[in-house]
């Protein structure tokens, strides 16, 4: 007895100085660094010792995030914004252009079975399929999208085949025949009455309700990009008297609603489809055409290889090089610059900024932009 109370007095005592510590901590730490709080800070990273992650993919409620790596054992499905264990690892693959590859509610994923050519929709809580979705074409699906109202799933092969599927049955409701090239593109209207299907060179535009075509576009550039809210679609194409014109039309019509000048061939559009940001260092107003503000060059130039607006649209991040920039839309200005290669992609919320870097191994990285997420260690 007299033992076990020294115990318990020892182990009191032992709580007793922990939170005596933690009291302090919290009284006499400095206060946050109100610049640091406004930029982006070192959150995760995973080393690939050169194996090269294709996807680092948000869920539309933000809450999850994907990271699909060939032969890495980090492919899998992680929680934000701390995690440092998979809640989903993944033994198939994504498709190599798939637009969106979540379901609406962020509860599904759409995956390639091995042999390609068929669909396997997965539930992320437990990895159980859903439903299977056989793919009209014979060849390797290429890109995949999910209806924004969750009922329907597209796909696109390498042959030029497009198929609808009802994404609760698993049966093909529509069927397209682009040309021959593979499907580098396929994206819903925000009320899923539209689809755009996109090749090397051409697009086309169907109506999913009466099977017709809408409108088609030669001459394509680009890679085809949509606004989040699934209003306008975008894309870079070579006029009649050979100059490259950019283009927003609107999702359900087809309606041509602006040109610009297509020679800076990177571009990005806001949320709304409203702003067009363009790789020489300008944002436009895309309903009137006029330029709405010349970003400041900081010394270092223009030239962008890749750019996105954050989700509330007052940031752009702007790569080029080894460098990712976060720019002040309204002033134009550059608030950060931090390394990176390749691309930066925003969660829904705009609490994190997911970018990559490659050098002599290969990384991936998540910040935590501005004070909404405490940014932590996670190496795995």
């Amino acid at each position: 007895m007299i033992r076990l109370s020294l115990i318990i007095r020892a182990g009191a005592a032992v709580m007793s100085l922990v939170a005596a510590f933690a009291i302090a901590y919290i009284v006499l730490r400095p206060p946050p660094d109100p610049k640091a709080a406004s930029g982006i800070s070192w959150h995760y990273k995973s080393n690939g010792s050169l194996e090269w992650t294709h996807h680092v993919a948000f869920s539309p409620d933000g809450k999850l995030f994907a990271i699909f790596a060939q032969g890495a054992p980090w492919t899998g499905i992680y929680r934000l914004p701390y995690y440092r264990y998979a809640i989903q690892t993944l033994d198939f693959e994504v498709a190599p252009y798939a637009n969106t590859f979540w379901s609406p509610d962020s509860s599904m994923v759409v995956l390639i079975t091995p042999g390609g050519n068929t669909l396997n929709v997965m539930k992320v809580t437990d990895g159980t399929t859903q439903v299977r979705l056989k793919h009209d074409g014979k060849e390797v699906i290429s890109t995949t999208d999910y209806a924004p109202n969750g009922q329907f799933i597209a796909s696109g092969d390498y042959a030029g085949t497009v198929t609808v599927f009802d994404a609760q049955s698993g049966k093909p409701v529509n069927g397209f025949k682009l040309n021959s090239a593979p499907i580098l593109h396929v994206s819903f209207s925000s009320d899923a009455g539209t689809l755009i299907a996109q090749d090397s060179s051409s697009a086309r535009l169907w109506n999913l309700k009466t099977g017709e075509l809408i409108q088609s576009f030669d001459s394509v550039l680009t890679m085809v990009s949509g606004s989040l809210d699934r209003s306008v679609f975008s894309f870079i194409r070579s006029g009649a008297d050979g100059r490259k014109e950019f283009e927003v039309h609107r999702y359900d019509t087809g309606e041509l609603v602006q040109k610009f000048d297509g020679s800076s061939m990177v571009f990005a559009l806001s949320r709304s489809g409203t702003e067009l940001a363009t790789s020489d260092g300008n944002i436009w107003d895309v309903k009137t055409g006029a330029l709405r503000r010349k970003l400041v060059d900081d010394g270092t130039g223009f030239g962008y290889t890749f750019l996105q607006f954050s989700p509330d649209g007052k940031v752009v991040a702007a790569v080029r090089g080894d460098e990712v920039k976060l720019i002040d839309v309204e002033t134009g200005e550059v608030r950060q610059t931090e390394n990176t290669s390749g691309y930066a992609l925003f969660a829904p919320s705009g609490a994190c900024l997911a970018t990559r870097y490659n050098g002599w191994e290969f990384w991936d990285r998540m910040w935590s932009v501005g004070n909404s997420a405490e940014p932590g260690d996670n190496q795995q």
